[in-house]
């Protein structure tokens, strides 16, 4: 009877049976090697049982890590990976999300930081703040070294601010031989003023100058007149 109790996996009543039979002559070896055997599968299916459990729970908490991973809900995901390592503290699969989590993490904060720094920039860039706006996309370079759009912006500003420093330096040029070419007027000293006013000209329009430039000319053109009647 306890034979086809533990063909039928009744491990528990075959045992008893067993007992019983050890009972009635204890000097039968075969009742107490039965109860081991059987113990040892009562032992053997508690592990199985245990170990498919544990399976379950790790295969449980992946799923849910994995759901959470794909709807980029990056904290959720983690723990639920990191509640699988309590289960199986050597599973590759959890350790490599959670890796891949705190890389999309960092992603995530760059990006946003990104757009907030382009968004200033191109706010300054409208504000004619050229350098500030340069700034800030340089800092978008530090962030994301491939920005095409920080790339072009920084290279549009550089011609831009080259085009100014230019203006400027015409200006200067111009105001500095406009004030010699002024200043040599007011001497009588006519054909060095114009010399100078002409170059003036030469960097910037300007029709106050231009007019000065006509009126040297006449008084030129009179001085020349009044020196050859001085001459007869």
């Amino acid at each position: 009877a306890g034979n086809d109790l533990m063909a039928a996996n009744d491990l528990e009543n075959a045992k008893a049976k067993f007992q019983a039979a050890g009972k009635v002559d204890s000097t039968q070896p075969e009742p107490k090697a039965k109860i081991k055997e059987i113990d040892d599968l009562i032992a053997k299916n508690l592990a199985n049982k245990a170990d498919q459990e544990k399976q379950e729970k790790l295969q449980a908490a992946i799923d849910a890590g994995d759901k959470s991973f794909n709807e980029a809900k990056w904290d959720n995901a983690q723990a639920k990976y990191r509640e699988a390592l309590v289960i199986d503290p050597a599973n590759d699969y959890a350790k490599n999300r959670i890796s891949e989590i705190d890389l999309k993490i960092v992603e995530d904060k760059n990006r946003k930081q990104v757009e907030v720094l382009i968004a200033d920039a191109q706010s300054l860039r409208d504000s004619k703040k050229l350098e500030k706006s340069r700034s800030k996309y340089q800092e978008v370079l530090t962030i994301d070294p491939s920005n095409a759009t920080a790339t072009a912006q920084i290279d549009e500003i550089n011609k831009e601010l080259a085009a100014l420093q230019n203006e400027e330096q015409k200006e200067k040029a111009f105001s500095d031989l406009k004030a010699e070419g002024t200043k040599l007027y007011n001497e009588k000293k006519l054909v060095e003023a114009k010399q100078k006013l002409t170059e003036a000209l030469s960097f910037k329009s300007d029709a106050g100058v231009e007019q000065t430039v006509v009126e040297i000319d006449k008084l030129i053109e009179l001085n020349k007149e009044e020196a050859s009647k001085a001459a007869q």
